[in-house]
């Protein structure tokens, strides 16, 4: 071969090795990214964001998921999507990628969902929650939905959620198997995890007012304890008597009740203060450091392998739906 040929030859080769390089080092491992990877130009249409399998979503499809999220509606979205906004009440750059890869995603796995013969959607029982969600969105923020576009969208928002959320729980999660095989290895190649400090279990009383806490503290034994938490405390927990979880020193508990770990059983501690109020606790007992039994760790340990399980299904899910869904945008969006 002459030097003629293998030049061209070789500046081939580099440049395609190059391209690959490039290629592997912009790729991120996210379902984001792998979603717009797949995106392919299609002829321009400024209204047209993105199509899936010839369901278009456009702008207005964003907007309205944008006032979704800021109005805070109490459901939660199969993709996360950040709690972050831009105070001009503009869509930014990194808020709308995420909102349209979470409607992407939402279409793209409901159209899986409606090819499975095996999963009716003509069963009007799969739409009973979602709609009654949507009667109580409409009543509780009448103006926010008050076009009829709104309304559609809001519907077709809850209904895709909830019928994806049955067939996770119904099709895709229900052959996870956890079995005690697994249970008990997982807790002998970490049993560490399971190690349990020293605890206190305490009652308290909880009272707004300085001189009721004074006049409180003067009267309370630890016989009447109980009857006085329920019939004065303004804590939560006062219904039961003032009783309070066992916690260990310093795990997510206000500092001033690392007194307890000092106190006696029976003990009634000084009046304590804090943003919350004025506080009397009563060291119920104290659970000396130990480590969990298998079976007291089982219900914890059978949650975590199966919610690691869910993970990894739904991800299998993604891929498989992202490699046969037509995925595609008219022009540039990032």
């Amino acid at each position: 071969m002459s030097s003629k040929t293998i030049f061209p030859f070789l500046l081939i080769i580099c440049f395609a090795l190059g391209a690959w390089i490039w290629q592997t080092m912009n790729t991120q491992n996210s379902h984001s990214r792998m979603i717009r990877n797949r995106y392919h130009t299609q002829q321009k249409d400024h209204d047209i964001l993105v199509t899936v399998n010839d369901i278009e979503i456009k702008q207005e499809n964003v907007e309205f998921e944008m006032k979704v999220l800021t109005t805070h509606l109490q459901e939660q979205d199969i993709s996360s999507i950040p709690e972050t906004y831009p105070e001009s009440g503009q869509i930014s750059r990194p808020l709308k990628e995420n909102i349209i890869d979470s409607l992407v995603e939402r279409l793209m796995l409901y159209q899986i969902v409606s090819k499975d013969e095996n999963f009716s959607l003509d069963d009007p029982g799969r739409y009973t929650e979602c709609v009654r969600s949507w009667m109580l969105a409409l009543q509780s923020q009448p103006k926010l939905f008050s076009s009829e576009q709104d309304k559609a969208f809001l519907k077709a928002r809850l209904c895709e959620q909830d019928v994806i959320r049955q067939y996770l729980k119904e099709v895709l999660y229900s052959q996870i198997h956890i079995s005690e095989d697994d249970i008990s290895d997982y807790y002998r190649k970490n049993k560490n995890l399971f190690f349990q400090p020293l605890q206190v279990v305490i009652r308290q009383i909880v009272l707004a007012d300085e001189r009721k806490a004074r006049k409180i503290k003067s009267t309370v034994t630890r016989s009447n304890f109980a009857k006085t938490a329920i019939a004065h405390s303004i804590s939560p927990e006062a219904q039961d008597g003032g009783l309070f979880p066992s916690f260990s020193k310093g795990y997510r508990m206000p500092h001033f009740f690392d007194v307890a770990f000092s106190m006696r059983h029976g003990q009634i501690s000084e009046i304590l203060k804090s943003t919350y109020g004025f506080h009397i606790i009563m060291l119920e007992k104290k659970i000396p450091e130990h480590f969990l039994t298998l079976e007291e760790a089982t219900p914890v340990i059978r949650e975590h392998l199966s919610r690691q399980e869910q993970e990894k299904a739904y991800q299998k899910w993604v891929d498989f739906a992202l490699h046969s869904t037509r995925i595609s945008t008219p022009g540039t969006l990032w």
